[in-house]
């Protein structure tokens, strides 16, 4: 792949990812008290003009699935792992594992920009900043609950896996996806009656096949 090939297909992907009209939330938001969403994580395969991509993803998307939420609400979600294992590997003497690229298909969950508990560390809630950070391997599942607290601000905020090591591989191969945050403005009547038009725009990183 040329310099100029790569950057015509970073556009194509870019474009592609500008509103979310194309792309299925994970499951629809209802009028009770809890929203609930399941968050598939794997290896899929994207279409971007000439080239077909593959990369990890969530639920098989570019970007992850929308999650609609509100004020008050608990938002659940539950996270499957249905990447391979880890290859093996050993850290080398004086490395740091922790803030050292390692463990590419470990993950986590974290919502960003939201007033709620960070569910990072085990366990959840913990100030101790020696806590173990919440990793899910390859076939493991965990469910979230984020309490959003009744005067949470409306407003467009996006979810990410944060496991240190493999989140910034995880998020540039396009592990990202929005969480709208509906509340008293949507009530506005010009508002209620407008189209919500959602922007998410993900640079990826990708290096071609090898022909073998």
């Amino acid at each position: 792949m040329t310099r100029r090939q790569f950057l015509l297909a970073g556009g194509t992907v870019a474009a592609a990812t500008l509103l979310y009209g194309p792309f299925d939330a994970a499951a629809e938001a209802t009028d009770s008290q809890v929203d609930e969403y399941t968050l598939r994580v794997g290896y899929s395969a994207t279409e971007s003009g000439s080239f077909r991509l593959r990369t990890r993803t969530y639920n098989a998307s570019i970007p992850g699935p929308l999650m609609i939420t509100r004020p008050g609400h608990t938002l659940r979600v539950k996270l499957i792992n249905n990447l391979p294992e880890n290859p093996a590997a050993v850290v080398p003497p004086g490395i740091d594992p922790i803030n050292n690229r390692h463990a590419f298909n470990t993950t986590n969950l974290h919502l960003h920009g939201m007033q709620v508990i960070p569910h990072l560390f085990d366990p959840i809630g913990t100030v101790n900043p020696s806590a173990s950070l919440i990793g899910l391997s390859s076939g493991q599942s965990l469910n979230y609950e984020f309490h959003l607290p009744k005067d949470h601000p409306s407003g467009l905020y996006w979810y990410h896996p944060h496991y240190h090591g493999s989140a910034g591989v995880q998020v540039v191969n396009g592990m990202a996806g929005l969480i709208l945050v509906k509340g008293p403005i949507d009530e506005v009547p010009e508002i209620a009656a407008a189209r919500d038009e959602l922007l998410a725009i993900q640079n990826l990183k990708l290096n071609p096949l090898n022909a073998h």
